[in-house]
């Protein structure tokens, strides 16, 4: 019987989970397409859920230099100020902060501890074309030629994911958006805040990147039907075309998502992360939802020992995870269309974000900011 675990993907949650796996005993192939691991993507945030499951995973002490501390949310819309939130209460009742940070940082210090466990195996330039199970495990075939056999393989491949495909045939769709990605130096009144602005059709959030000394910028709007190079709705308040007038480079980065599938799992293979349940970015939880998988994965599958035992273990996580993750993808949807009203809707929009208080926020995220490892 081949032993070991193969993971597809060296990215967030492949990582997290390989060294969640490692610590538990045992040895981990990471198999990454990427001839090399490159500074990808851009800034992130993470709320207290995702602050869980790093402590969950021995984590969170490595992020934690990396990361900025989110204090306070601010949201515009084209006249000023909507609302003001002082979330460090919120970080308190959670016992975890919030936190934004470039991705890249994230995946560096994942991959830094993960190359220190000899139980792990990294191997790059491995692009999956072919993966089959039978009663002794896994056989997993890629471009370069090479095969690799294990007792399980988890596919932690991102939104375009390899086994997805080739295991469920499903592909991701997209979503008619598209985000703006840039950076605006960070001014020190700035360091602790995430702006949101709402503008008709597009929004636009922003939030410290410390480490870098700068400041992220997102602006989603629905795909242009002509090439552009830049956002191409205009900014309507001063605040925001002040910092935007820095930036000087937009990169352009279409939405895409996966639909709910019928299944995450089949014999010992299992998908996770954005391979299976990628969503908009509209509540702030990609990263989130991933680092939850990798903590709700490698606990049960601590005790595995057979194929079987693997087999078991991957249904049980498919079915603590998919109806939470479903329900995260339904809010995300949801807050693009509360975010890109026009016209009367909008206005009351505004006016319900104006005088509800943090509290409607707080009731409406709970359920996602307070969850913890044992909640699976």
């Amino acid at each position: 019987m081949p032993h070991g675990i193969l993971i597809i993907g060296a990215g967030i949650g492949g990582l997290a989970t390989a060294i969640g796996l490692a610590k538990a005993g045992y040895k981990v192939t990471i198999a990454e397409q990427a001839q090399a691991l490159s500074e990808v993507g851009a800034g992130l945030q993470l709320s207290p859920n995702a602050v869980h499951a790093l402590r969950a995973l021995g984590l969170e002490h490595i992020v934690a230099p990396r990361a900025s501390r989110i204090d306070y949310v601010q949201m515009f819309n084209g006249h000023g100020l909507l609302q003001y939130l002082d979330i460090r209460t919120l970080a308190a009742h959670y016992n975890a902060p919030f936190w934004a940070l470039h991705r890249a940082d994230l995946q560096i210090a994942l991959l830094e501890k993960a190359l220190k466990y000899d139980l792990i195996e990294l191997k790059l330039g491995h692009k999956l074309t072919k993966i089959a199970h039978n009663e002794f495990g896994v056989e997993a075939q890629f471009e370069n030629g090479e095969a690799i056999h294990a007792i399980a393989a988890i596919g932690a491949d991102g939104v375009n994911s390899a086994m997805r495909r080739t295991v469920f045939g499903v592909e991701a769709q997209p979503t008619g958006l598209v985000a703006w990605r840039g950076l605006a130096p960070l001014l020190p009144a700035q360091h602790h805040t995430v702006d949101v602005h709402l503008t008709p059709e597009s929004h636009v959030v922003s939030y410290p990147l410390i480490a870098h000394n700068m400041r992220n910028i997102v602006w989603v709007e629905h795909a242009p039907a002509l090439p552009a190079h830049a956002p191409t709705h205009s900014a309507t308040h001063a605040q925001l075309n002040a910092f935007l007038a820095h930036n000087t480079k937009w990169t352009y980065w279409p939405l895409t998502t996966v639909p709910p599938l019928k299944t995450w799992c089949e014999g010992p293979i299992v998908i996770m992360g954005d391979a299976a349940h990628a969503m908009v970015p509209f509540a702030a939880q990609g990263a989130g939802m991933a680092l939850e998988d990798a903590a709700a994965l490698v606990s049960l599958c601590k005790n595995a020992n057979s194929v079987d035992a693997f087999i078991d273990a991957f249904k049980a996580f498919e079915q603590a995870r998919k109806p939470r993750t479903e329900a995260v993808q339904d809010l995300s949807a949801h807050n693009g269309v509360v975010y890109h009203q026009t016209g009367v809707i909008a206005h009351i929009r505004n006016l319900i974000i104006k005088y509800s208080g943090s509290g409607i926020i707080r009731r409406r995220m709970d359920w996602i900011w307070g969850w913890q490892p044992d909640s699976t």
